[in-house]
């Protein structure tokens, strides 16, 4: 009875075919077919790309894409996300998000407070550069459109603070002067989002943006000597001892702030290494594991200080890409409840419905949890369970 009765709420019984009639059903508030010029329509709901998934080939050879944001998330990214100190955070997760291992890539930026602010979402069959930056450009074009928008219309800024929509709107008017300039981007250690922020730092779509890895990624790749082609290992053990010394030395080595001091820097590095070890040929297997997965361009300008702003340190978002991971811990737990989900266009309406929509109406001031609020959700689920909660006619 409860699969029936769950059937009869899809828009079709093929997840592809009910994200299209989904598409369809909102061309007011989204962007045409990414194989078309892009046309923009009123409305809070935005699709920076939609590609269909082609029905006669495979999954796995299948383009499709859909991203999602809505105004509230792009005056946010307006305001966090421009220089002087704008920040974008990008990642990708597979894991329980749909059963055809699509990837959910999240966009976000970080407010005063330290919270995670969602700019937009992308749920794609790939992630491979041209599919990135398809999925960046969009949500560029769509924060230049609001912005211009906002500098026409104030009014159209809604659930702000009087202090929050006046800065909205000087962020929006410098934006139509000068463009979107983000200052700088985190990500994770991958191949496609580089090249694909290499393409738009090419194509000057942000202006002059500084491209940093996360440092926690950093260590956790070095501590499973993760290769770039996919496999893992040296070959040989080596203890805690060692590779806490070798991870010593190279946040040493990642203070290097000049390309011209960076061969020096590098030696120096090796050296240090080098007396940690007895045998020559574990040594070298080092040696090579660090030539080929970090000496490399155009890694080496990413996780280290070299082209940094001169007072800018390696500290809060310039530092972790744990907001983007946030945005997915909250996502997998509150919205998903820890479970898997299989159908993609149930994916697309959650971010639509619910996710975007809980940063508009909850905004926390509070770093941590707030003591007032917690005590707040107790009380009001000991009501709940006590059968105390009433429910009353309208008026």
């Amino acid at each position: 009875m409860f699969p029936a009765a769950r059937h009869r709420l899809r828009l079709h019984w093929n997840p592809f075919k009910a994200t299209h009639l989904l598409v369809e059903r909102n061309r007011d508030k989204i962007f045409e077919s990414a194989t078309h010029a892009p046309h923009s329509f009123p409305g809070s709901l935005t699709l920076p790309r939609y590609q269909a998934h082609d029905l006669r080939g495979p999954d796995s050879k299948s383009e499709f894409s859909i991203g999602l944001t809505d105004d509230f998330s792009l005056d946010i990214f307006i305001l966090f996300g421009s220089r002087p100190s704008g920040v974008g955070l990008l990642d990708s997760s597979w894991h329980g998000k749909t059963e055809n291992r699509a990837a959910l890539t999240v966009l976000c930026s970080v407010n005063t407070g330290g919270h995670m602010v969602p700019a937009s979402m992308f749920i794609s069959a790939n992630v491979k550069e041209a599919t990135m930056f398809r999925f960046i450009e969009g949500t560029h074009q769509k924060v230049v459109e609001r912005a211009r928008a906002i500098t026409l219309d104030p009014a159209i800024v809604q659930d702000r603070t009087p202090d929050l929509h006046q800065k909205i709107c000087a962020a929006a008017a410098l934006i139509v002067l000068h463009g979107f300039l983000v200052l700088h981007w985190m990500i994770d250690k991958c191949r496609a989002n580089l090249n694909a922020l290499l393409k738009c730092k090419k194509h000057r779509l942000f202006g002059r943006v500084y491209i940093r890895l996360c440092q926690f990624h950093v260590i956790q790749a070095i501590l499973r000597w993760d290769w770039e082609i996919g496999k893992r290992g040296l070959g040989f053990p080596l203890s805690l001892d060692i590779k806490f010394e070798i991870l010593y030395h190279f946040r040493e080595l990642q203070r290097c702030r000049s390309l011209d001091n960076w061969e020096a820097a590098k030696c120096v590095f090796f050296e240090r290494v080098h007396k940690l070890f007895l045998v020559d040929a574990q040594y070298t297997a080092v040696c090579a594991y660090f030539e080929a997965n970090w000496f490399i361009e155009p890694w080496i300008e990413t996780f280290t200080d070299i082209g940094m702003p001169a007072n800018q340190t390696r500290d809060g978002a310039w530092n972790t890409n744990n907001w983007a991971e946030t945005a997915f811990k909250t996502f997998d737990s509150v919205f998903l409840d820890n479970r898997m989900n299989k159908r993609i266009d149930r994916l697309a309406v959650i971010i639509r419905n619910d996710f975007l929509r809980f940063f508009r109406y909850w905004s926390p001031r509070d770093r941590p949890l707030n003591q007032q609020i917690i005590a707040l959700h107790t009380n009001a689920h000991n009501l709940w369970e006590q059968d105390r909660v009433v429910q009353v006619a309208e008026d």
